[in-house]
């Protein structure tokens, strides 16, 4: 396949500040393709901490504040498939919130896309999201969650985008993947890259696709994590 790549700018949301972990589970009723969704998005975030399945049954997700709390996270990336047509993704700050429940669509994990650019083991992330993230106060609770949850805890790092020394918190390397987020259609449009270099004369990054590929539709803000008000639904 011939190499695709991209030229971008880096525009938006440092790493996080936070050292805390991100939970990343499912429910049960998970599908194979969905499974093969999970352990793409767990390799992509060095700070992740994978869980078995959720059990539903009884509490729902009120459960999921207390799972995240027991495994020293803050912020948790949880694939509910309770739906057998639909698959949801809940993005929450654990325990105060807010959280984000979006539907996924158009996945293409990893093993489809066949490209040839590969992640690299233990790097951090560039997260960038479009100008359509700014336009109304919903789109930017949406953008804060994201980023907290998808952007690699910051090691100390002068400049995570070029320093290639690991550190000596974590064993993390430099930022070499950058994933954006597009605001198209009323959905989130998620596409990862990683950075091969900057381009010449320019602040821009050169950068080629790895994959995953999905699209988020959102459903609901809630204020707290999996549970509280509903502040804004789609």
């Amino acid at each position: 396949m011939a190499k695709k790549t991209r030229r971008t700018s880096v525009t938006e949301e440092p790493a996080a500040s936070s050292r805390s972990g991100c939970l990343i589970a499912s429910t049960r009723g998970i599908r194979a393709r969905h499974r093969h969704l999970l352990r793409d998005l767990t390799r992509l975030l060095p700070h992740s901490k994978p869980h078995s399945k959720v059990d539903t049954d009884e509490a729902g997700l009120d459960g999921m504040p207390a799972l995240c709390e027991d495994n020293g996270c803050s912020t948790s990336l949880l694939l509910d498939a309770r739906d057998p047509r639909r698959l949801y993704m809940w993005v929450a700050g654990c325990p105060d919130g807010p959280t984000s429940m979006f539907r996924v669509l158009n996945i293409h994990t990893v093993a489809e896309l066949k490209l040839e650019a590969r992640r690299v083991f233990g790097a951090r992330n560039i997260v960038v999201f479009d100008e359509g993230f700014n336009r109304t106060a919903d789109r930017r609770v949406m953008r804060a969650i994201l980023a907290r949850t998808f952007s690699v805890p910051r090691p100390g790092f002068a400049d995570p985008r070029l320093t290639s020394a690991p550190s000596a918190a974590g064993g993390l390397q430099a930022a070499r993947h950058l994933i954006s987020f597009s605001w198209l259609d009323g959905s989130i449009w998620l596409r990862v890259y990683r950075i091969q270099g900057h381009i010449d004369g320019s602040g821009a990054l050169d950068v080629e696709e790895i994959g995953p590929r999905l699209v988020l539709s959102p459903i609901r803000i809630i204020a707290s994590g999996f549970a509280g008000a509903i502040l804004h639904t789609s």
